[in-house]
């Protein structure tokens, strides 16, 4: 597992940043307000995520630029922001689709996320619009997802996909399912 350090403009960004992050295995996280007289506060955190993987879920976040542009290993932060993490040779992936069906707002959606393993292993999960906080079973149920401390390897077992497609062929099991039991 290895530290990682940013600077966010507000609480409010930094606090958007780690609610992405913690779909990540961190073993801790501690959010300073450096000086009194800015906004600006300093995030330090352990993950087993690489750094290019921290810094893709940080460009998902609103107000993101100024973290993703300082977020560095602890022992090589300096906090300044450097333009080139933005264009350098990072390995964009896609982290997560959205399944919207015709005729269905889009708050009623549903996501399909890439998701670190406590082992360090990136699988997927299908996930709720509305609540985010419950996620599709391998036995077509909706399940609470609690906090990744709460976690066991059988909720991993069930909920945890290979592939965005296995996750997609689940969610369409799942959608004919619940459409023939709405027409009974």
């Amino acid at each position: 597992m290895n530290t990682f350090r940013f600077r966010a403009e507000c609480w409010t960004d930094a606090r958007r940043a780690m609610e992405k992050l913690m779909a990540y295995r961190m073993g801790y996280f501690n959010i300073t307000q450096p000086r009194q007289d800015k906004p600006d506060v300093e995030v330090e955190f352990s993950s087993a995520a690489t750094l290019d993987e921290n810094r893709v879920q940080i460009m998902s976040v609103i107000g993101r630029h100024v973290m993703a542009q300082t977020l560095a290993l602890a022992d090589e932060y300096t906090g300044e922001r450097s333009e080139s993490t933005m264009t350098d040779a990072i390995e964009l992936q896609v982290v997560q689709y959205r399944i919207v069906e015709q005729g269905v707002s889009i708050r009623d959606s549903c996501f399909i996320d890439r998701r670190i393993q406590p082992n360090g292993e990136s699988l997927w999960s299908i996930s709720d619009s509305q609540s985010r906080g419950n996620v599709l079973n391998k036995s077509l149920e909706w399940e609470y997802e609690s906090s990744p401390s709460n976690r066991d390897n059988d909720f991993y077992t069930r909920t945890r996909f290979s592939s965005p497609e296995d996750c997609l062929r689940i969610y369409r099991e799942w959608k004919k399912l619940h459409d023939q039991q709405k027409t009974e």
